[in-house]
C-alpha cells in the first residue's frame, strides 16, 4: 500500500468519526459515573476518560483495519451463501 493510499484511508475513517460525539451522547456516556446530584468525582472522571479513550481508539483502529484489509470483492453476504453450489467429486472406479 502506498503512503498516499494510507493517508486516504485515514482521512476517510476520520470523516466517519467527525460527527460521532454530540453533547447528548457525551452526557449519556458520563451519566453512570455521576452521583444522584449529577456530580462526577475526579477519580471517576479519570476512569471515564480512560475507558472512553480506549473505546474510541479501539473503534478507530478497527475502522482503519477494515478499510485496509477488507476488499469489497472478498466480502460474502449471507444471502449469497445459499446460491453457492459445490459439485461433489465423481466417484473413482476401483
Amino acid at each position: 500500500m502506498k503512503k498516499s493510499e494510507l493517508i486516504t484511508v485515514f482521512n476517510t475513517v476520520q470523516e466517519k468519526f467527525e460527527d460521532a460525539v454530540t453533547e447528548e451522547f457525551f452526557l449519556q456516556r458520563l451519566q453512570p459515573y455521576a452521583d444522584e446530584d449529577g456530580f462526577v468525582d475526579y477519580h471517576k472522571l479519570a476512569m471515564f476518560a480512560h475507558n472512553e479513550s480506549l473505546a474510541s481508539a479501539k473503534g478507530f483502529f478497527f475502522e482503519i483495519l477494515s478499510e485496509i484489509l477488507v476488499d469489497e470483492d472478498d466480502v460474502v453476504l449471507e444471502e449469497d451463501l445459499g446460491e453457492t453450489t459445490v459439485e461433489s467429486p465423481e466417484p473413482t472406479p476401483e
